[in-house]
C-alpha cells in the first residue's frame, strides 16, 4: 500500500517539481519506506512507498514498461500477481522486479483497460501514456483504495487523499454546500461529491481517461444478482468455507508480517481464526473501553485469541484520546465521515503499527452475509405481503429481544417517513434539516434533494429480491465509506488494511445466494456463524451483536461537555452562518439533560459527533489550521 499523487498540465504550464513535492509531502505517512517521482512533458507522477511485496529497491515507483511509453504509480495489492506475471512473461514482457504493482503497467500495455477484469485485489492507480499524451486512472470494485481528483487553472490533479490536492498552490479550498446537505442527511456523501467544491472521488469500480478532449468517469465493474435456485443450505456452507479459506490465503501474500483485528464479533474473529493457521506467530489486535459491559467485547476477543493461539494486544480507548486525537482523525479522513468509529479505529491502528505493517479486517461481512437488521425487515415485509399469517408467525419467531427494536424500526417507520425505507440511516430528516440550517444556507441549497443521489444509485441495476437492493446500497455507500475510513486511519500510522470478505469470488457467491439461505432460521449472518462454529469459542455466539460501540453519550455529557459546547455553541461556528444556532443549542441542551445510554441517546450523540467533525473540518481545511495552503 502506498500514496500516489500527480499532475496533468492539460492547458497550464509544465508541472513544477516543487508543486509535486508539496503534494507528496503531506502524504508521507502513506509511504515512509521510499519515494519516487517522474516529470516529463505535461505529466508529473509522485509515489510514496510502504514496502509490502518485494522490499528491494527494484520495487520503487513510478514504474515503466519496456519502451518507457507507460509510467505507473499505484496504491494497493494485486493478490493474483504471480499468475499474471507468468502470463505476461509468456507473452514476451520483461519484468525488472518481483513487485505485484509491475503487472499493472505491463498488463495495461498488453490488454488496455481490459486488464481490470483480470485483477484480484485492492487498487487505485494512475498510468501515463506518453505517446498518446493521456492519463488513465482506475479504482478497485469496492473502493478499498481511495482516489480523488480535481481540475483547476488548466491542471488536472489527483491524489490518494484530498489533502494531497489541497497542498498544490493552484488549489483553493471551498465548501460544497450540496455535499454538506447530503452529509447532514445521511452522515455520508453518497455520490462522487466531496465537501470540497470541485473535488470528486473516483467511485469504486470506475476508470477515468483524461486527455485533451476532456475526462469522464466510467464504470468497469458491475454487481450481478443472479440467484442459484437449486442450492441447499448445506451446500452454501460448504462453498462458503472453501471460498473464504481461499480468500484469506490470498490476503496473506506478503513479504512482511500480517496480523488481524479481533473485535470479538463474527467477521474479524472468522478472519483471524483462518489466518492464524497460515502464519506463526500470528498477532491480533483489539480496542476496548472502560465504560462498562455495553461497550466491551473484550471477553470474546480474548477467548478467540486463546483458542487460535495468537499473540494478542489490546488498547484501552479513553475520553482523553477523543479530546487529544479527534482533530488528527478529521485531518487524516479529509472530511467528516459516517459513524463515530474512526477514533477507536485510529487508536487500534496505532497499536497495530507497533507490531506489524499489514492487518486483516472483517469489513464486508455484514453487508454480504446479512448482519444488519434492515435485511430482516425487508424479508419480513415481503413475507407479510405474500402470506400475512405465515409472515406474522415468522416475524414473531424470528425477533429476539436483542434485535426486535432495530428490525421493527426498519419495518414500520417507513410508513411514517419514506426516506427510511431505503434501509440507510437518516441522520437529520427533511423537517429536521429545515430547522437545523440557517435561512441563508437553506437558500444556498434550495431545490437540492439529497435523496436524489440515493435513487440514482440503483438506476439500471437488476434486483431479484428486496434484500438485493439493500445489499447494493450498503455495498456502494456505507461500506465504501467504512473502507475509506479504514484506509486513511490505518495509513495515518503506515498500516495496510486488507479485506478478505471482499474477494471477488466470495462477493459473487454471496450475491447469488438466496436471502432465505442467508437468513436461515431467521438469523442474521447465519452462513458465517454456522460455517465457523468449529473454529470459534462459544462466547462469540452468546454475546449480543455490538459493532464496536463507542461511549460518546457519557463522554459528551461528562468530561467532553466543554469541548462539545466550545465547538458547537461557540462564536466560530455561529459566524459561519450555516446552522440555526437557537435550534442547535436547544437540541444539544436537551441531550445534555438526559442520562440514558440506549439507542435514542447513542443516536443523538452520534449526530452531535458528526456536527463536531464538520466544525473541525472547517477549522482545519477552510480556516487553514491544517497548514496545507
Amino acid at each position: 500500500m502506498c500514496g500516489i499523487a500527480g499532475i496533468f498540465a492539460k492547458d497550464g504550464p509544465r508541472p513544477a517539481p516543487e508543486d509535486l513535492a508539496r503534494m507528496t509531502a503531506v502524504l508521507s505517512h502513506r509511504g515512509p519506506d521510499d519515494e519516487g517521482s517522474f516529470i516529463q512533458g505535461p505529466f508529473a507522477l509522485g509515489h510514496l512507498r510502504l514496502a509490502i511485496i518485494d522490499l528491494s529497491p527494484s520495487g520503487r515507483q513510478p514504474m515503466f514498461n519496456e519502451t518507457k511509453r507507460f509510467a505507473l504509480a499505484a496504491n494497493g495489492e494485486i493478490y493474483n500477481y504471480k499468475a499474471l506475471m507468468d502470463e505476461l512473461k509468456g507473452l514476451g514482457h520483461t519484468f525488472t522486479s518481483k513487485s505485484d504493482s509491475e503487472v499493472l503497467v505491463h498488463g495495461f500495455e498488453e490488454w488496455g483497460e481490459g486488464m481490470l477484469d483480470r485483477l484480484r485485489g485492492m487498487y487505485a492507480f494512475a498510468i501515463v501514456d506518453l505517446e498518446e499524451r493521456s492519463l488513465f486512472l482506475a479504482t478497485d470494485p469496492f473502493g478499498i483504495k481511495p482516489l480523488y481528483y480535481t481540475e483547476t487553472n488548466g491542471l488536472f490533479l489527483f491524489a490518494s487523499e484530498i489533502k494531497g490536492l489541497a497542498a498544490h498552490p493552484a488549489f483553493s479550498p471551498e465548501l460544497d454546500p450540496l455535499a454538506l446537505a447530503d452529509f447532514i442527511t445521511f452522515q455520508n456523501v453518497l455520490d462522487e461529491k466531496t465537501l470540497f467544491r470541485g473535488v470528486k472521488r473516483l467511485m469504486p469500480g470506475h476508470l477515468l481517461r483524461v486527455n485533451g478532449n476532456g475526462s469522464r468517469p466510467r464504470r468497469h465493474f458491475f454487481y450481478r444478482f443472479e440467484k442459484r435456485s437449486d442450492e441447499t443450505y448445506h451446500g452454501v456452507l460448504e462453498r462458503f468455507r472453501a471460498l473464504f479459506n481461499r480468500s484469506v490465503e490470498r490476503h496473506m501474500v506478503s513479504d512482511v508480517a500480517v496480523g488481524s483485528y479481533l473485535s470479538g464479533g463474527f467477521d474479524s474473529t472468522s478472519v483471524a481464526a483462518l489466518a492464524s493457521r497460515l502464519a506463526s506467530p500470528f498477532s491480533t489486535f483489539h480496542g476496548t473501553f472502560g465504560e462498562g459491559a455495553r461497550y466491551q467485547e473484550v471477553a470474546a476477543a480474548r477467548a478467540v485469541a486463546d483458542k487460535i493461539g495468537s499473540r494478542h494486544f489490546e488498547t484501552l480507548i479513553t475520553w482523553q484520546d477523543f479530546r487529544d486525537r479527534i482533530r488528527d482523525v478529521v485531518y487524516h479522513l479529509d472530511e467528516p465521515s459516517v459513524g463515530c468509529g474512526a477514533l477507536p479505529q485510529f487508536m487500534v491502528s496505532k497499536l497495530v503499527s507497533e507490531h506489524v505493517k499489514v492487518v486483516l479486517t472483517g469489513h464486508g461481512g455484514d453487508e454480504l452475509f446479512f448482519g444488519y437488521h434492515t435485511y430482516k425487515a425487508a424479508r419480513y415485509k415481503r413475507l407479510l405481503a405474500q402470506n400475512p399469517i405465515e409472515g406474522l408467525a415468522r416475524l414473531v419467531k424470528g425477533l429476539g429481544r436483542g434485535d426486535m427494536l432495530r428490525t421493527l424500526y426498519f419495518l414500520l417507520f417507513p410508513l411514517l417517513d419514506s426516506s427510511v425505507g431505503h434501509g440507510l440511516f437518516i441522520m437529520f430528516d427533511k423537517k429536521q434539516r429545515q430547522k437545523l440550517f440557517s435561512r441563508d444556507f437553506s437558500d444556498t441549497i434550495k431545490g437540492h434533494d439529497p435523496l436524489a443521489a440515493l435513487r440514482g444509485l440503483t438506476n439500471g441495476v437488476d434486483f431479484v429480491e428486496p434484500t438485493d437492493r439493500i445489499a447494493y446500497l450498503y455495498l456502494t455507500t456505507y461500506l465504501r465509506t467504512l473502507l475509506m475510513q479504514e484506509d486513511k486511519v490505518g495509513m495515518a500510522h503506515s498500516v495496510e488494511a486488507r479485506i478478505p470478505f471482499l474477494d471477488l469470488d466470495l462477493v459473487n457467491f454471496s450475491l447469488g445466494t438466496r436471502a432465505s439461505l442467508k437468513l436461515s432460521g431467521e438469523r442474521l449472518k447465519a452462513v458465517v456463524k454456522d460455517s465457523m462454529r468449529e473454529l470459534l469459542p462459544p462466547q462469540v455466539y452468546t454475546q449480543p451483536k455490538m459493532g464496536f460501540p463507542v461511549p460518546i453519550a457519557p463522554w459528551f455529557r461528562g468530561p467532553l461537555r466543554g469541548l462539545v459546547e466550545d465547538l458547537l455553541l461557540g462564536p466560530r461556528i455561529a459566524k459561519r452562518g450555516i446552522f440555526n444556532m437557537d435550534y442547535l443549542k436547544g437540541r444539544i441542551m436537551r441531550f445534555m439533560a438526559g442520562s440514558g445510554q440506549g439507542l435514542y441517546h447513542y443516536t443523538e450523540a452520534n449526530r452531535i459527533y458528526s456536527l463536531i467533525t464538520v466544525e473541525l473540518w472547517f477549522r482545519l481545511f477552510i480556516d487553514g489550521e491544517a497548514g496545507l495552503g
